[in-house]
């Protein structure tokens, strides 16, 4: 009885050992994975402070092409209102489709 008591006992250390050693690895592997997350962030946060200048003169020119783009919609826009100098009803326009004033 004492034989069998000693052979489960045995495999239960082996059991153990093996679970310990997994968990191990496991544990070794999630920080490795969590310390190459973080040299990463660094080197990312690290890149975004070098080149921010450069990152909000691109932002700047964009907002600023925007503008221009805007102000060259508006003035076509407003080519397509007739304005008479002055008032009264208009009877007739002499142009064709297509045609800029």
């Amino acid at each position: 009885m004492e034989a069998q008591l000693n052979g489960s006992s045995t495999m239960e250390k082996e059991k153990a050992g093996l679970n310990y050693e997994n968990t191990l690895n496991t544990t070794q592997n999630s920080l490795f994975t969590a310390e190459t997350a973080l040299k990463n962030a660094k080197v990312n946060y690290e890149t975004l402070l070098a080149t921010k200048d450069t990152q909000l003169d691109l932002l700047g020119n964009a907002i600023t092409d925007a503008k221009i783009a805007y102000e060259s919609a508006l003035i076509q826009y407003n080519k397509l209102t007739l304005r008479s100098p002055v008032s009264g009803v208009i009877g007739s326009i002499l142009i064709s489709e297509g045609q800029e004033l």
